[in-house]
């Protein structure tokens, strides 16, 4: 995960003239110098799927593929995810509702609830954090895995999956023991549809780094042990969430 801040309007205009149309001011939104969406008066941010790029030449949602976010709620904060409900019906679906360049490329966004009240007053339609649905352990499974180094947990659609090769060392451990703690927190947070638990990571938690087979030896995080069990995280360091006890 990424924060997403500071958020900045950047003002356009849409031509629909090919269209039949005319001329349409509209306002995009960068989020870190990233731009999110391209137009945010046209985005239908109340629906389950929301395409955050809209058709330039004629406004529509769905006109063209991909593109596509749900929102969730984690603790008091907004995450964007890919609309892997419906991307999992099919092979057309897997397409048609693929998430954006940037997600793809910088992993999944994190709002504040500060920069979402903004949002908010900016655009009505933008549902409050309380109407928002809880992001579940299952996609918490998912973003992991789309975030994690060199596949080193498949690719979705298929469930996530550890590829134990690519982990040569743990900073601190047993790798062994590691690695086996890891599935263990996957395979019960894939199979949970229940809402995720966040907490700040203090002093008496440890993050559990591993050390990659690839090229640069790169290090990764997806653990932390607290003296109340593990947690899987992702990216923001600061957030965890409960997989296994």
């Amino acid at each position: 995960m990424w924060r997403a801040s500071p958020i900045r309007e950047i003002p356009g205009e849409f031509d629909f003239s090919s269209s039949g149309g005319e001329k349409v001011e509209v306002t995009a939104l960068e989020a870190a110098e990233i731009q999110v969406v391209n137009a945010l008066e046209l985005v239908h941010w109340e629906d389950y799927g929301i395409q955050v790029e809209v058709c330039d030449h004629c406004g529509c949602s769905g006109c063209g593929a991909g593109n596509w976010i749900s929102l969730r709620r984690l603790g008091d904060s907004v995450v964007w995810i890919p609309f892997w409900s419906e991307m999992l019906k099919g092979e057309w679906e897997l397409s048609e509702y693929s998430p954006p360049y940037f997600l793809r490329k910088h992993g999944v966004p994190i709002f504040s609830a500060h920069d979402w009240s903004l949002l908010k007053e900016l655009i009505g339609s933008i549902p409050p954090i309380h109407e928002i649905p809880c992001l579940t352990a299952s996609e918490m499974a998912l973003i992991i895995q789309a975030e994690a180094p060199g596949r080193v947990l498949g690719e979705f659609p298929q469930p996530p999956k550890l590829y134990k090769d690519l982990i040569v060392a743990v900073t601190e451990g047993e790798l062994s023991d590691w690695v086996r703690s890891l599935q263990e927190c996957l395979s019960e947070s894939w199979s949970s549809q229940v809402p995720v638990d966040c907490q700040s990571i203090d002093s008496t938690m440890k993050q559990v780094e591993f050390w990659m087979e690839l090229p640069g030896a790169p290090s990764w995080t997806p653990l932390v042990q607290s003296p109340n069990g593990l947690y899987l995280q992702s990216g923001v360091g600061h957030a965890c969430v409960h997989a296994a006890t």
